[in-house]
């Protein structure tokens, strides 16, 4: 059974300052619950509405999450809409640890394929770069100072399970890079103009890292400068002044992850 006490601070986990103070976050909606429990991802509580106890396919993830450690609870309609962060809850919501992120650079060895954001502030995007990176097999998500916090629900969902399959980092970019660099990672830097064209030559470096930065600044000019190479996505259209930035992340990890040739080149 959930107290009333321990109902009001989950729901406190919709604020970024809880989930820092309680370390935990949450995850709704039936498809997020079966990507969760398809995941080694630890689940502390799974929370379900009476009608959603009966769905079948949830049946199926309470049965692997419960054989995870998870405790299981029925809260009513109008307490489960007090954890929901959309108009009209989903009816099930699980309760997971935050991981432990720590920046090592001892896992640089293995890596071949790294994204980093600078800057990137909106939840939504940055929920939707994960699943892509996650979609492509890349090794991790470094999140440099000013981008949205991963477990801010709308990134959450956004993620649509990609967060429980690839690691997310948040980091000091000049430490990222530094380390990056040193273990001979090349860098590209992803520009709206003034980089070098996709398709046009562009060959693929063994191990990369690709930088995006926000839509309204760009990529601060102290990073862009670290890039061993810039580059665009050629526009062939005409009254769109830019990409959105997740669209953008998809066109090149799309790239980078197999579409271009190949060089051991940087």
């Amino acid at each position: 059974m959930l107290g009333r006490e321990r109902l009001k601070r989950l729901a406190a986990l919709k604020e970024k300052k809880y989930r820092r103070r309680y370390g935990r976050f949450l995850v709704e909606g039936p498809h997020l619950i079966q990507e969760l429990a398809m995941s080694d991802w630890p689940v502390e509580w799974l929370l379900l509405t009476p009608d959603r106890a009966k769905d079948p396919a949830l049946r199926q993830a309470r049965r692997k999450l419960e054989g995870r450690g998870a405790s299981v609870a029925l809260l009513s309609e109008a307490d489960m809409a007090r954890l929901s962060e959309v108009a009209t809850s989903q009816g099930v919501v699980a309760v997971c640890p935050l991981p432990d992120r720590s920046w090592s650079q001892k896992q640089l060895a293995s890596w071949r394929r790294v994204l980093l954001l600078d800057g990137l502030g909106d939840p939504g995007n940055v929920g939707a770069i994960i699943r892509t990176a996650a979609w492509f097999g890349w090794d991790a998500v470094l999140l440099g100072p000013g981008s949205a916090d991963p477990y801010n629900p709308k990134a959450v969902r956004a993620s649509m399970g990609g967060l429980f399959f690839v690691p997310v980092y948040e980091v000091s970019l000049e430490e990222a890079l530094e380390a990056l660099l040193t273990h001979d990672v090349a860098l590209w830097a992803a520009v709206a103009e003034g980089g070098r064209p996709l398709g046009e030559g562009v060959p693929v470096p063994e191990r990369v890292a690709l930088l995006i930065g926000s839509e309204a600044a760009g990529i601060r000019p102290q990073w862009l400068k670290r890039a061993h190479a810039r580059v665009c996505i050629p526009r062939l259209g005409r009254g769109v002044e830019s990409l959105n930035a997740a669209v953008a992340a998809g066109i090149l990890l799309a790239y980078l992850s197999g579409l271009g040739p190949k060089t051991s080149a940087g």
